[in-house]
């Protein structure tokens, strides 16, 4: 049995034209039943409506167990809502919205268009940050109110149970104090992100001096974007401003640890530093995943894989904010002025009854000439839901390299129950090095995984 090997990881390099293994819409995971390869490829969840609130770009989704309830916040557009109800209209800024809840005094505060604001809930204050300056973050640790303002290192801090902030009540960033990108709290820390460096502050007990610096600890790699910095899995997430050349995604730890590959990195190097990032859990599997101008690209931390996730008719994956909350389903806005709020499925294989396209290439490599009878493809079979529609699977094929590509060639996937239909691709013609590549293309409203491909096999 000639395996024909499919793609785990995202690997589309364009320096060097080398052949590209893309996978789209689609992510892996280890499967035993598969005792050739050993994982399956999945497709990602998708899209189901969960809601529609205002009508403008989501910019924010919050919800936190014991804090008002659990309800759900939603700045959409300028409009925040709660609920589902519109409490004000008036949110500055077209930025993502961040977040920080307290439930000392119960309140949500939260930053927008560099105004910082408190909903009581009942009414949204504009709290005065000290010299007018704008505020650029805020986060929420032990009681205390962090917010960074934009210009400097600097981050003033709201003492428990108070909603105004003293002049005087700050701490600077020592490594380096220049402009502040991010500011997040860990369970036991505060994380302070400039565009080269981040430095972790501790709580100290001692009201004058609340916050001090964790001597002997630095990141000398800081983030290029404060949205690309996410708290998650115990611990931070975030796409480092290395150098004008190239950017590069990292999990903190004692050190950053590197978890982008050269073929995503390339992506970054190329994207503006429009750069966005949400997190969630989702049978097991972690993801991070990552928004810039050249596409959004998921992370899964259980495999360690790189996917690309597209949604139809954009450049991106169209869910762009998330909210998340233990044991409740994670809702993400949608990144196009549409209002609407989804939740992933796993048993939906559209998204809101728009179509996902999926992609897995892979190939076998040759040094001289060889002549491809067919593809077979090892994958579910009959399962449309609806016993008159027949599902089809394509695959495209290119004798350079990946540089041009055939007509795709459409294949069934058997009507509801067919679960022996053999997926194949016969007469394919004769390939010569770099080798036979081969894209496999879905796009129907079914959910087909696949285990492994073979080529020349005799039926």
């Amino acid at each position: 049995m000639p395996p024909a090997l499919l793609g785990t990881n995202y690997d589309k390099r364009l320096v060097g034209k080398l052949p590209p293994v893309r996978i789209v819409n689609r992510y892996v995971e280890a499967a035993t039943v598969n005792q050739l390869t050993g994982v399956a490829i999945l497709p990602r969840p998708g899209l189901a409506l969960y809601d529609t609130v205002g009508s403008g770009i989501q910019r924010g989704v919050y919800r936190q167990p014991g804090l008002f309830d659990g309800e759900l916040f939603v700045v959409s557009g300028t409009a925040f809502y709660r609920d589902g109800v519109l409490v004000a209209g008036t949110i500055a800024g077209t930025d993502k919205i961040r977040w920080a809840g307290t439930d000392i005094v119960e309140g949500l505060w939260f930053c927008g268009g560099g105004n910082l604001y408190l909903y009581d809930g009942a009414t949204i204050a504009t709290i005065t940050v000290p010299d007018s300056l704008d505020c650029t973050d805020v986060t929420e640790l032990n009681g205390y109110i962090l917010v960074q303002v934009a210009g400097s290192g600097r981050r003033y801090f709201v003492r428990p149970g108070e909603i105004t902030i003293d002049p005087l009540d700050f701490f600077t960033a020592e490594s380096s104090p220049d402009a502040g990108v991010a500011t997040v709290a860990t369970a036991s820390e505060v994380w302070l992100f400039d565009g080269i460096s981040a430095e972790p502050w501790l709580p100290t007990g001692n009201s004058d001096a609340p916050f001090q610096r964790y001597e002997g600890r630095i990141f000398s790699r800081g983030a290029t974007a404060r949205d690309s910095v996410v708290l998650f899995d115990n611990t931070i997430f975030f796409v480092g401003e290395d150098n004008e050349q190239g950017r590069i995604a990292y999990r903190a730890g004692d050190v950053p640890q590197r978890i982008s590959t050269t073929a995503i990195e390339e992506r970054f190097r190329l994207s503006d530093a429009d750069f966005s990032a949400i997190a969630f859990v989702l049978d097991g599997h972690a993801f991070y995943v990552v928004s810039c101008t050249e596409g959004t690209f998921a992370y899964d931390v259980s495999t360690g894989a790189w996917s690309e996730w597209k949604s139809y008719g954009l450049d991106r994956f169209r869910g762009h904010v998330a909210a998340s909350a233990a044991g409740d389903k994670v809702i993400l806005g949608d990144s196009e002025a549409t209002g609407n709020l989804y939740t992933l499925d796993p048993d939906r294989g559209n998204d809101n009854d728009d179509p996902i396209e999926r992609v897995v290439g892979g190939g076998v490599p040759l040094l001289g000439r060889q002549s491809i009878d067919c593809l077979w493809l090892l994958c579910n079979t009959g399962a449309s839901a609806d016993p008159d529609y027949l599902p089809v699977i394509s695959a495209q094929f290119s004798r350079d390299g990946g540089q041009t590509w055939g007509d795709p060639k459409q294949a069934s996937l058997g009507q509801t129950g067919d679960y022996n239909k053999r997926v194949r691709w016969s007469r394919l013609g004769q390939y010569r090095q770099p080798g036979f590549l081969f894209e496999i293309l879905d796009s129907d409203d079914v959910q087909t995984t696949f285990q492994f491909a073979t080529y020349n096999e005799v039926f």
